[in-house]
């Protein structure tokens, strides 16, 4: 009975914490570009997106920015109890955000079971988030990281990106999607057009695409931003089928 309830209020964490922030929290809004928190700063807030898209990202020695994860409606930036920030966030678009201080945070965190629960199934989905990215990074070649950067974020898309078609709006420019994926911007651009060319990818224009039906994701798996479950994980299915078709 115990281990059905945690199981119970995992499942439902995203809005356990999404209603906690709402109920205790304030609204955070930002324009393009607009610099959220820089790295370094002390970690005062704790921030979810509610609308628009928001990138996390480092600037390396050298220059070079690079984009480990785009945050979307109902996900948090950057983790509770971080106490300095590790990177720097920015608006891709217009955005809120739902803010909650760090200290209100901790205190639900001591005096709530379900909140703890809730925010290690966070943890869990973040980190294989990363693990998944990382396994892009690391395994795939241009074009099958690209396809498989679009059929993580078709699964992920809101009914603010996607059409009745199945076609998905990109928030993100194609330079931020190379410095996301570790390549340049012409192997970016060279790498829709040849998906284009292979029948792997449909574009409407620049920042408007549809995959194929074997790739599209199922409709449940992206209501209301729910995590898919470990067992059956849609992008670790995707990278078998995207390396099959490369």
């Amino acid at each position: 009975m115990i281990s059905q309830r945690i199981a119970n209020l995992s499942e439902g964490a995203p809005r356990l914490l999404a209603s906690l922030l709402k109920s205790h929290g304030t609204i955070q809004a930002a324009e393009p570009d607009q610099v959220i928190f820089l790295e370094g700063e002390s970690a005062e807030n704790v921030q979810m997106v509610l609308s628009g898209t928001v990138r996390c990202c480092t600037i390396a020695e050298d220059g070079r920015r690079h984009i480990f994860s785009f945050a979307s409606a109902g996900r948090f930036v950057g983790l509770p109890g971080i106490t300095v920030r590790h990177f720097t966030a920015e608006a891709v678009t217009k955005a809120k955000l739902q803010v909650l201080s760090r200290a209100s945070f901790e205190a639900l965190l001591a005096e709530r079971q379900e909140v703890a629960i809730a925010v290690q199934e966070l943890l869990r989905s973040e980190l294989r988030m990363r693990e998944r990215h990382l396994l892009r990074l690391a395994s795939l070649p241009a074009e099958p990281r690209l396809l498989s950067f679009l059929a993580e974020l078709a699964r992920q898309s809101g009914p603010d990106m996607r059409t009745d078609s199945g076609f998905v709006t990109l928030p993100m420019s194609r330079r931020e999607i190379a410095d996301h994926l570790g390549l340049t911007l012409e192997t970016v651009s060279r790498a829709f057009t040849m998906l284009r060319r292979r029948g792997q990818l449909e574009l409407r224009s620049k920042s408007v695409f549809r995959l194929p039906d074997e790739l599209q994701p199922k409709a449940e798996m992206r209501a209301e931003h729910q995590p898919v479950p470990a067992q059956t994980d849609m992008t670790d299915a995707l990278y078998e089928g995207v390396l099959a078709r490369s």
